[in-house]
């Protein structure tokens, strides 16, 4: 099933959620937020273009699940020192 272009931001608003659209970083910090003041179910629906060079399931960034080792040969490789987690976004803005 080919979900690219679904609007999960529309569908949650139909569903009586609060949805909201991000394409940018300064759209998801607004979003997170908005989400912590919103009380009831919020979807943020990130827009991330299609064209993945490395897919984000490849990224070895997270302590959870890598190692301290792995985690510095990847951002060697990839000359990504700048690059964090999801998790470190989702605790910053206190999500759980």
């Amino acid at each position: 099933m080919d979900l690219q272009g679904a609007d999960f931001a529309m569908i949650a608003h139909g569903m009586g959620a609060l949805g909201i659209s991000v394409h940018t970083y300064d759209e998801m910090v607004a979003a997170f937020d908005t989400a912590k003041q919103v009380e009831g179910p919020v979807v943020i629906d990130v827009k991330i273009h299609n064209n993945r060079p490395l897919p984000a399931e490849k990224l070895q960034l997270d302590p959870a699940t890598n190692s301290a080792a792995e985690i510095a040969a990847f951002k060697k490789r990839y000359d990504a020192d700048i690059l964090q987690p999801f998790s470190v976004y989702l605790n910053e803005f206190e999500v759980e």
